[in-house]
């Protein structure tokens, strides 16, 4: 019985709060810019973990909204959201993980592995939510990758083990970036709309990262535009996870009207 009943309160608020949605989720979204702009122009050294912490819990936090939105009003599947809203929280374990590794050791290694399958679970998110278009997708967005990492791979100077690793993942960006652009150019979902431009910017935020670290004239300067890139591209991508519809808001608000 009390189940129930905190069951329907809970149930409640969500459909409240979700009535809301353009107005909480554009919130959201400016608070994560903000602390994005904090983490990326702070001064203070020894604040710099927790300042990316509360950047990257913000979009994971605006991710977490979205997908309930999307969970309450849409009709679609829920593996879209959850593969996102996933892809997210690999993205901001990353960020950890790098943020207070020293050196390549196992954290770092355990940041691009968290962004490898940040990465994976987007491509597999985007592909997913489109299935009558999924082998074209999978396969333009292929083809993509690779006419941009090949070149790609000439400006870099990239010795040792990292003549894999690099190529490998260069790849898998390409094709993340390239499956939302595809999936925008292909059907006519307004979510990829955002999504497309946020996995772009990402892209580029990464490629940014790579002349950073491999490129044959070490530009360190290029590091805040990196992260300004990479912040805009997660947000978008976590405020991509649901447009809002405005016959179910109509809905919303008649059942669950605001007082």
């Amino acid at each position: 019985m009390i189940k129930d009943i905190l069951t329907s309160i809970l149930m409640a608020i969500l459909l409240y709060a979700c009535s809301f949605h353009a107005y909480i989720g554009l919130a959201l979204a400016a608070v994560c810019v903000c602390l994005a702009l904090v983490y990326v122009f702070g001064k203070k050294p020894e604040a710099r973990l927790r300042r990316k912490a509360a950047a990257s819990f913000c979009f994971v936090l605006l991710g977490i909204f979205q997908s309930l939105c999307f969970w309450e009003f849409d009709t679609g599947p829920l593996l879209f959201p959850l593969l996102t809203t996933a892809g997210l929280t690999a993205g901001a374990v990353g960020d950890l993980l790098l943020e207070s590794a020293s050196g390549r050791g196992k954290k770092f290694a355990g940041g691009v592995l968290s962004f490898a399958a940040g990465h994976l679970l987007y491509s597999a998110a985007f592909i997913s939510e489109h299935p009558e278009i999924a082998g074209i997708s999978a396969a333009s967005a292929a083809v993509l990758a690779a006419v941009i990492t090949l070149p790609l791979l000439l400006l870099l100077d990239v010795r040792g083990g990292m003549r894999i690793a690099v190529p490998l993942y260069a790849f898998l960006l390409a094709f993340t970036a390239s499956c939302a652009v595809v999936s925008a150019l292909t059907s006519s979902d307004p979510r990829f709309y955002v999504i497309a431009p946020g996995a772009v910017f990402f892209f580029v935020s990464d490629l940014l990262l790579a002349v950073t670290m491999y490129g044959k004239k070490k530009r360190k300067s290029l590091g805040r535009i990196s992260l300004l890139f990479y912040y805009a591209g997660q947000i978008m991508i976590a405020y991509g996870i649901y447009i809002a519809d405005p016959v179910k808001f109509t809905r919303a608000f008649i059942l669950f009207p605001p007082q």
